[in-house]
C-alpha cells in the first residue's frame, strides 16, 4: 500500500511540474512573438475591414517607424500611412497631411492596426490567454486575437472582432 501512496505522491509533483513547464513554454513563445514585432519586419496582409477586403504591406523600419502602404482596393491603392513618434504622415502621390498626435482619425484602418501592433508589444503573459496547438501559439486578450508560429513567432492572422477587422499574413519577414 505504501508504494501506492508514494507513487500517488509522485504523479501529482510530475503533473505540477509539467504544467509550469507549459506556462513557461507559453510565455517563451509570446517573448518569441513580441522580439519578431519589436525588431525591423515587413508583412504583407489580406484585411477584411468593415466588410471590405484591402491588401496591404506594413513595413517597420527602423524600429520606432511603421508604415502601411495600401495595395487594394483601387480607391486606397497608393496611400501610405506612416508612423513616426509623435506624428503619423498620410501620403498619396505627391501630397503629404501629418497630424501631430501620431495617429490617424478615430476609425482608419491604418490607425486601428498600428494600436494593435502597439498593444501586441505591450502585453505581459498574466494579461493572455494563451494556447499551443498544432504548431500555433494561440493568445487571445480583450478586444485582440492573434495567431503567431510557436517556433517562428510570426504572426499568422490579427483579430479586431469588436472593431471588425480580420488580418491574414500572407508573408511575416524580419528584414536585416
Amino acid at each position: 500500500m505504501a508504494w501506492k501512496g508514494k507513487t500517488a505522491v509522485l504523479m501529482a509533483v510530475l503533473m505540477l511540474l509539467c504544467s509550469c513547464g507549459g506556462g513557461r513554454a507559453d510565455r517563451l513563445a509570446w517573448a518569441r512573438v513580441q522580439g519578431k514585432l519589436a525588431g525591423e519586419w515587413e508583412l504583407q496582409a489580406q484585411v477584411l475591414w468593415a466588410g471590405e477586403p484591402l491588401s496591404l504591406t506594413l513595413q517597420r523600419s527602423p524600429a520606432e517607424r511603421l508604415v502601411l502602404a495600401f495595395e487594394a482596393p483601387e480607391s486606397l491603392a497608393g496611400l501610405r500611412a506612416v508612423f513616426l513618434p509623435g506624428e503619423t504622415q498620410l501620403c498619396y502621390q505627391d501630397l503629404t497631411d501629418s497630424f501631430p498626435s501620431g495617429r490617424l482619425p478615430e476609425g482608419s484602418v491604418a490607425g486601428q492596426l498600428a494600436d494593435a501592433l502597439e498593444r501586441v508589444l505591450a502585453l505581459e503573459p498574466s494579461q493572455l490567454e494563451l494556447e499551443r496547438r498544432e504548431g500555433l501559439l494561440w493568445a487571445r486578450a480583450d478586444g485582440l486575437e492573434l495567431t503567431a508560429g510557436l517556433e517562428s513567432g510570426n504572426i499568422m492572422t490579427l483579430s479586431i472582432p469588436e472593431q471588425g477587422m480580420e488580418l491574414k499574413a500572407l508573408d511575416f519577414r524580419s528584414l536585416p
